[in-house]
Parts: structure tokens; sequence; C-alpha cells
């Protein structure tokens, strides 16, 4: 599971939600402003996920863009409490102390589990690993693939370690893997094994851009029609591993 995205995209919200509770219980003029901001916040990123504002982004997106100003909400709150009664700091405390245990045990239960993979992702990486395969490198579609070499040893195709390797073969794998040229161009690297790793993220998930990673490529759209001609799949259990024939 991505436990960890969901974290990310709607944990500042649920504290600016805290925040506008707070707010409303105020009289003075700053925190009616507030809570008003939050409002008008939240019903546009409603809208966009629900489809009338959907032209200026998508809700998880427009919630990172806001994630500095929806912190200070949540910390102009917490700083209200200060003239509030014992009582209702208490409360709040213990709240929020729930809220980020229960958060940040998701988190890393998710981390401790799997780094944080898809479940399917991470067991193919770990088959990679125990295959004992020699003088293997990776191509690697996806951000998902940069976890190959930290989790299994195996090499990931890049033209600065493997000398002739073309950046471009990975989009060409991406557009068309029977691609006479894209062949041509796997068949020039210089490893016993060439094995393309396919994520269950592209596959379940074309588009996909994970939080906070503004300047990396959505996951590519793949086209799964990988010929026996020039591949044999060995492994396919929600992720696929295809093994070029040399």
């Amino acid at each position: 599971t991505l436990a960890s995205d969901f974290i990310s995209r709607w944990y500042p919200a649920l504290l600016a939600l805290l925040g506008a509770a707070i707010a409303v219980t105020r009289n003075d003029r700053l925190d009616r402003l507030t809570l008003t901001w939050t409002g008008v916040v939240f019903f546009i990123v409603l809208l966009a996920d629900a489809g009338p504002l959907r032209f200026i982004g998508t809700a998880d997106r427009l919630l990172l863009l806001i994630y500095l100003p929806l912190s200070i909400l949540a910390a102009t709150a917490i700083g209200c409490m200060a003239r509030d009664t014992i009582q209702v700091r208490n409360i709040v405390i213990v709240l929020l102390t729930v809220v980020g245990v229960v958060s940040m045990g998701v988190v890393l239960y998710s981390y401790a589990g799997s780094w944080a993979l898809p479940q399917e992702d991470y067991a193919a990486m770990m088959w990679l690993s125990e295959q004992n395969f020699n003088d293997t490198v990776c191509i690697n579609l996806d951000e998902t693939g940069a976890w190959i070499y930290p989790l299994t040893g195996i090499e990931v195709a890049k033209s600065r370690t493997n000398i002739g390797f073309n950046n471009r073969l990975p989009n060409m794998v991406i557009d068309n893997p029977n691609n006479s040229s894209l062949i041509k161009g796997l068949k020039k690297i210089k490893h016993e094994n060439v094995v393309i790793f396919v994520s269950n993220v592209s596959l379940s998930r074309p588009g996909y851009v994970p939080p906070f990673s503004v300047h990396h490529k959505p996951y590519p759209t793949l086209k799964m029609n990988f010929s026996n001609k020039y591949y044999e799949d060995i492994y396919d259990k929600g992720t696929f591993i295809f093994k070029l024939k040399k």
C-alpha cells in the first residue's frame, strides 16, 4: 500500500481542519479571517476533486501547493490555545498526540514492511535479488525502479555507468518494446543479462505523480506487447520483469 502517500497528502489538511474548529470558538477578527480562508481553500480543493475546477489541478497537487500555509494555520490554531482553559488545551493536545502517533505509526510501518513500495514491486525486487544472475543490468522505466540497486545490488542502466547506453532506451521501451532500433540498442549493452522492470505502480496508476516530486516525470502508460521473439517473461505477479533474449 501507499500509506505514506495518503499521510503526506492529507495530514496537513487534517491539522488545518482542527485549526478551523478552534477558530470557530474564537471571536476576534484574525480567527474569523483564518476560518474564512480555510473554508474557501477547502471548497476550491473539493471542486477540483469533483470536476468543475479540475483544470487548475488535482486535489492532491493543490494540497501540496498549500502545504506551508496549512501548516502555518495549524501552528496559529495551536498558539490560540494559550488563551484557553487548561481543560481545552489538554483535550487538543491529546487529539494532536493521538493523530501524530497514529499517522507516524502508519508511515513507519509502511517503510518497515516494504520500504514504502507497493508490496508487488517489493516482492518482485526481492525475487530478482534471489536469482543470482551473473553480470546483470536492469532497465528502469519509472521512479519505483530506482530502488532496485539499493535493495538488490543489481545495477540500474545509466549512460555514465554503462558505456554506450543510450538514455532514450527506456522511453523507447515505453513507446514500443518491439522496436527494431530498441532491440539493437539493448543488445549493444555489454552485460550478460539485460532485464526490464515494469512496476506495479505504472501498470495500476499510469500518470501517477508521487507527493513532493513535482520535478519528476509522471509514471508512464506502457504498452505490454513484449514479443516472445525478443523477451522472456520471467516474473508476472502484479509486477513484470522481462529478460532480453540475446
